[in-house]
């Protein structure tokens, strides 16, 4: 069931960065040049980081590590991704002292995602 609702959150969360990606390319022209670079780090710390929770995903009944690394990334995600991108638009300050707890449970998720792959091999 969690894997089921993880892999959910994979399609779900890749098909909206697809489609805030081609929006940025193809109709973002009035953004001021700030937020324009806010937001393409933000899908692009996104794509990264669905790929590294497919990754923990494939491990993720094989090893308690790859369970704490999947919610690392899934928690970055929201967090880190999630805040950049609707502050940008709703403006909400608050917002901006969330994006570092993002950043911190991305670096969790890949140092869980490295000791699961070490734990297998």
């Amino acid at each position: 069931m969690i894997r089921a609702s993880l892999a959910a959150f994979v399609g779900v969360s890749g098909a909206s960065l697809v489609l805030f990606s081609a929006w940025l390319s193809h109709g973002a022209n009035d953004l001021p040049p700030q937020t324009l670079k806010n937001l393409i780090i933000a899908v692009s710390f996104g794509f990264v980081h669905i790929l590294a929770l497919v990754s923990s995903i494939s491990l993720f009944d094989q090893h308690i590590s790859a369970k704490v690394a999947s919610y690392g990334f899934v928690t970055g995600i929201i967090l880190f991704c999630g805040s950049i991108i609707t502050k940008s638009f709703l403006h909400i300050g608050f917002l901006a002292n969330v994006t570092p707890v993002g950043g911190i449970a991305f670096v969790l998720g890949w140092l869980c995602l490295a000791i699961s792959i070490g734990k297998k091999h």
